[in-house]
């Protein structure tokens, strides 16, 4: 009768996942893309976004500032190549609204891709209604704009043209005018 007691705790090594945490971690991922198939909405991309950074951030969350182990950083991979195609699916299906068209660009940033988060946003600006007439769309595409073209003046012309799109009744005018004084001033 050598029966192995599976109800006893097992002990490992820190950083070392169980089978069953892996599973759970997969299944969450494959449940977030799986809704956000079935509910193709900003809030869903939006909400699957949260959960996937709240996740990265309990992973790195008892680490020290020293290297993380090997099974975390490759978790946190899988979470990139997660986010990257939710980014995409959303982008696909024209699933856009302004505050979704901001997330996309900041993981595409996050992700170290701020070329394609530039022209994520400015293709987002140019061709979704709800983005063209929302200040801070263009505040974050004259922020990446300054990611990419270090050249004085860049993000400048981006809230000039900004101005032409966003009232002056909006407060968001009065936004893009505090940013585009502030980056003269600096000039």
């Amino acid at each position: 009768q050598d029966e192995v007691d599976s109800s006893s705790p097992k002990k490992r090594k820190h950083g070392e996942l169980s089978n069953s945490e892996t599973n759970y971690n997969i299944k969450a991922m494959v449940i977030l893309d799986e809704a956000t198939d079935a509910i193709q909405t900003p809030t869903m991309f939006l909400e699957s976004i949260r959960f996937a950074r709240a996740y990265i951030h309990e992973l790195t969350e008892d680490t020290e500032q020293g290297e993380l182990p090997v099974v975390t950083r490759r978790k946190i991979m899988d979470i990139a190549s997660f986010l990257r195609k939710v980014v995409k699916k959303g982008n696909d299906k024209d699933v856009i609204s302004s505050e979704l068209a901001i997330e996309f660009t900041a993981v595409l940033t996050e992700l170290g891709s701020p070329s394609e988060a530039l022209s994520f946003i400015e293709k987002a600006t140019r061709d979704n209604e709800e983005c063209r007439a929302s200040a801070q769309c263009w505040l974050k595409r004259a922020e990446t704009k300054t990611r990419v073209d270090t050249s004085i003046g860049a993000s400048s012309k981006v809230l000039r043209q900004a101005l032409k799109c966003i009232p002056l009744h909006d407060r968001g005018h009065w936004d893009l005018l505090s940013k585009l004084f502030l980056n003269l001033l600096i000039q």
